[in-house]
């Protein structure tokens, strides 16, 4: 009877620790579950956390190469525009040199100078004109002019062609009294109208070709 009862206990005593010992493995299995769970989530959001960085850093980093090249592209462009004007400008002091063989050139040699000539307060002026110039014109060019002023502004005004002849095209005088000079060559002109022909030129071959012009 006793060993039953000592049987009994003793087996109580191992149901109850058993129970206890699977209840201590479920507990630790659910906090091992739970660690691995916030594990996963931290690694989670780690991870997140890298790839969103990576994502943005990947995105500025595009974004400079863009700028870059979007730059670099914008000097290329403003370079062979600024070379073809170039280009544009050169070819149109070549054909200024053939503006003598025009039938309108002798009429505006004519007021070219008279409009240097008026510029002066001077009795005596000279004249020098481009190699190009048609030199057997001047004469008539000159008396004609003479008699104008004399008539039309009351002025009495010597004008002498210059036996030198430049290298551009139309006129320079010179106010023999004061040594003043004035440059009334078509190349000065020009020049002087540079910023303004560059404006033209870039509107008419890069502002009409990018509307579709």
């Amino acid at each position: 009877m006793e060993n039953n009862s000592v049987k009994t206990m003793c087996d109580q005593i191992v149901e109850e620790a058993t129970k206890e010992a699977q209840a201590v493995v479920r507990k630790a299995q659910t906090s091992a579950d739970q660690r691995i769970r916030l594990a996963k989530q931290q690694a989670d959001s780690t991870a997140q956390k890298i790839l969103k960085s990576a994502e943005e850093e990947s995105m500025r980093i595009r974004k400079k190469i863009l700028s870059s090249l979007s730059m670099e592209k914008q000097k290329l462009i403003l370079k062979k525009q600024g070379e073809l004007t170039q280009q544009v400008i050169l070819r149109v002091k070549d054909e200024l040199k053939k503006l003598p063989a025009h039938k309108n050139y002798i009429a505006y040699l004519k007021a070219s100078l008279k409009e240097a000539v008026l510029a002066f307060d001077s009795d005596c002026v000279s004249v020098m004109i481009g190699e190009h110039d048609p030199i057997s014109a001047m004469p008539q060019i000159i008396k004609a002019l003479e008699k104008e002023l004399a008539i039309s502004y009351s002025k009495k005004i010597n004008i002498n062609l210059h036996k030198t002849r430049h290298a551009y095209t139309g006129i320079i005088v010179n106010d023999t009294t004061n040594h003043i000079r004035i440059n009334n060559t078509l190349e000065e002109r020009l020049t002087l109208r540079t910023e303004e022909i560059r404006r033209l030129i870039f509107q008419r071959l890069f502002e009409e070709d990018q509307y579709g012009g």
